[in-house]
């Protein structure tokens, strides 16, 4: 914008570039009070948003919603109530194809090397391509014992998977014993192997902790036993209470974190080999790589500051709670060591005094991290060659309205990576108000009207679902939001003269628009009253140009109101004002 005095005495204010939402204690020459429904382009013109159509209406809250490649074939899989719904890449409607014991609460989707896994609360769920449809994932059972001794045992190899209750040991059989030590008592007797051969031939009493074979198989060196353990030792519960999981990944692993049942644990999976889960697989078919140790289990922050995210950032987990960030780091691939184990990560404090607090409330846009925290939201930089260092910068000075703690307990983020737009929405918020931070401009503006639970692309496209069983496609051909018409108002703050102690009377009005069938209204408000301009387009898709003489009285200061209610989509160009004194 630009001020210009004419030699009649006569001031110009031009606005080329319109501003995003922010704040001004009294006069402002730049910004808007009040935004909704209108976009900023990177010209500086505004243009009312798209609106949106719907894609699939599952009748129950949307709980979770993943879309990707699956053994070469595309699918999309979506949670609405307890269903499980799928469609396929030449369908264009979806089909249910398992049943939840849950309907309420989101769901995880995650893909974890090369599979795609559930989890609700209660189950972890993973899909079987050649059956088309989820069953129980099983995870991989630990050779918990490896040449142990008949009856004095030995160290444990491979720790419990707090995933299954099943466990396998191995014995050198270099006595000649019949009777066997098992570390636990067991529920039952899977599978028991002798020299590599399976055999029947043994005597067993549930809920003991020894097995016998028979004198004439004394003589072998090898047994191997598989074996359920008694109730009394199952943790499954509480690792399958959780239904949210990150990854983490680097050059040589892929890691899930699983958390948010208990307040401050964090359940880390460790690698499993194509060698061991084949073992696996010999006596539990339906063995899949995911291994939660017992001893990989991090206790973070306190029952009274519960762990809100975890996420990766550069080359380690963060875990977050409202007051705190951890970082979970693992060894490097050095010369010496190419492959360094996952069995020893290590876990630090990061930052003290900003964190997350809101479930789920910090995600990774371009190289920063964005944290949602107390009302406001900061971008997070932490040096890829020093991850032990780390600023924040906040971004949510500029809204008026901040939105409090208790929207931002509930509050989500979803970052458009294509428009470089951190989206900030929380689904219980009343007329569906969306607030979107544009990275490039470093301008905040507003939608509403869109009552979205998550944000998501399917097949490269923004999408959103919601609590009423809804998934809906942002169509940027769509003037109306699912047959409802869109109306957007940009407000600027007062605008500062050159001369604000004279009077003034304002005599032209200059707006350049394309509104096409439409038509705008222009308001201009200043201390003496509000008065309207209605403006209609010329019916064709070329900018309009709408010069109007007008008479206001005297003013000193003055502000003004685009607002569009009509089906049309429309682009304001610039506007400007001459005034005398």
């Amino acid at each position: 914008m630009a001020t210009l005095n004419t030699p009649q005495a006569a001031e110009q204010l031009r606005i080329s570039r319109f501003g995003g939402l922010k704040q001004a204690s009294v006069v402002a020459d730049r910004g808007a009070s009040m935004m909704r429904n209108f976009r900023i382009l990177e010209d500086g013109s505004l243009e009312k948003r798209c609106g949106y159509r719907v894609l699939h209406n599952l009748n129950a809250p949307i709980r979770g919603v993943w879309e990707g490649t699956l053994n070469g074939e595309t699918l999309t899989f979506a949670v609405g109530g307890n269903t499980v719904y799928r469609k396929r890449a030449d369908q264009s409607s979806m089909t249910a194809v398992y049943q939840l014991t849950t309907n309420s609460g989101r769901v995880t989707f995650f893909m974890y090397r090369n599979r795609l896994y559930l989890l609700d609360g209660v189950s972890a769920l993973i899909y079987r391509p050649a059956l088309g449809s989820f069953s129980v994932a099983e995870g991989y059972t630990p050779l918990y014992g490896r040449n142990w001794h008949p009856t004095s045992m030995g160290k444990v190899n491979e720790p419990v998977n707090l995933l299954q209750n099943r466990v396998r040991i191995h014995y050198l059989n270099t006595a000649g014993s019949t009777v066997f030590q098992l570390p636990f008592t067991a529920k039952q007797i899977d599978r028991l192997y002798l020299d590599d051969k399976a055999v029947t031939s043994y005597s067993f009493t549930p809920d003991t902790s020894t097995f016998t074979i028979s004198s004439v198989d004394s003589a072998v060196r090898s047994v191997e036993v598989s074996f359920v353990r008694s109730d009394a030792f199952d943790q499954r519960d509480q690792v399958l209470s959780n239904s949210t999981a990150a990854l983490y990944t680097d050059p040589i692993r892929e890691t899930v974190l699983i958390y948010g049942s208990s307040p401050y644990t964090v359940y880390c999976s460790r690698r499993v080999t194509d060698e061991m889960l084949a073992e696996s697989a010999r006596i539990y078919t339906g063995s899949d790589p995911l291994y939660l140790p017992e001893d990989n289990t991090f206790a973070v922050g306190s029952p009274t500051h519960p762990i809100t995210c975890v996420c990766q950032f550069h080359k380690q987990a963060l875990i977050m709670n409202q007051q705190s960030v951890w970082a979970l780091r693992y060894s490097e691939p050095t010369e010496a060591d190419p492959d360094p184990s996952d069995n020893d990560p290590r876990i630090y404090l990061l930052s003290s005094g900003i964190g997350c607090s809101a479930r789920e409330g910090a995600l990774v846009c371009g190289n920063r991290l964005a944290t949602v925290q107390l009302g406001e939201i900061y971008l997070m930089n932490s040096p890829v060659n020093d991850p032990s260092f780390c600023t924040f910068q906040q971004i949510t000075q500029d809204l008026q309205d901040s939105p409090g703690e208790v929207f931002t307990k509930s509050s989500l983020l979803y970052y458009r990576e294509r428009a470089d737009q951190l989206w900030w929405f929380d689904p219980a918020a009343p007329n569906g108000v969306i607030r979107i931070y544009d990275k490039k401009n470093e301008v905040w503006f507003t939608y509403d009207g869109i009552p979205a639970n998550n944000f998501f692309e399917l097949d490269g496209e923004l999408c959103f679902s919601t609590d009423s069983g809804g998934i809906y496609l942002f169509d940027e051909t769509e003037e109306y939001d699912n047959g409802k018409r869109i109306t957007a108002v940009y407000q600027s703050h007062y605008l500062e003269p050159s001369h604000p102690e004279l009077l003034k009377r304002c005599m032209r009005v200059c707006l350049g628009a394309t509104v096409g069938a439409g038509e705008l209204t222009l308001e201009l408000d200043t201390d003496r009253g509000s008065f309207p301009l209605i403006l209609p387009g010329a019916c064709d898709s070329t900018p309009d140009l709408f010069d109007r003489r007008v008479s206001v009285g005297k003013f000193r200061f003055l502000r003004y109101r685009i607002i569009s209610q009509s089906v049309e989509r429309c682009r304001i160009h610039f506007l400007s004002f001459s005034a005398n004194h």
